[in-house]
């Protein structure tokens, strides 16, 4: 899409041209850290055994299980698994 090496237009001009910034060209993603990679896993596991628990039942688990998390972080990593409870939630 935006070539670095363009004989006639730099990268700033093709930047413009497709209306994003130049800082977007350069970024480049992090991905996923090895501690939160095995969170996801065990996460995972968890809910095919027991699909009922929630975000604290499954919080109690981890740490029974000598894992430091907080809920916040469970909740991140149980959405980039797509895992949700079948537990009835209130509309």
């Amino acid at each position: 899409m935006i070539e670095p090496d363009h004989p006639q237009l730099s990268v700033v001009q093709q930047c413009k041209l497709l209306s994003i910034s130049r800082s977007s060209f350069y970024y480049t993603a992090k991905g996923e850290t090895a501690q939160n990679l095995d969170l996801m896993r065990r996460i995972d596991e968890q809910f095919l055994e027991t699909p009922f628990f929630g975000v604290r039942q499954m919080t109690w688990h981890l740490r029974n299980d000598g894992h430091l998390v907080c809920r916040e972080v469970l909740v991140c990593c149980a959405h980039s698994v797509e895992v949700r409870s079948v537990a009835v939630y209130r509309q």
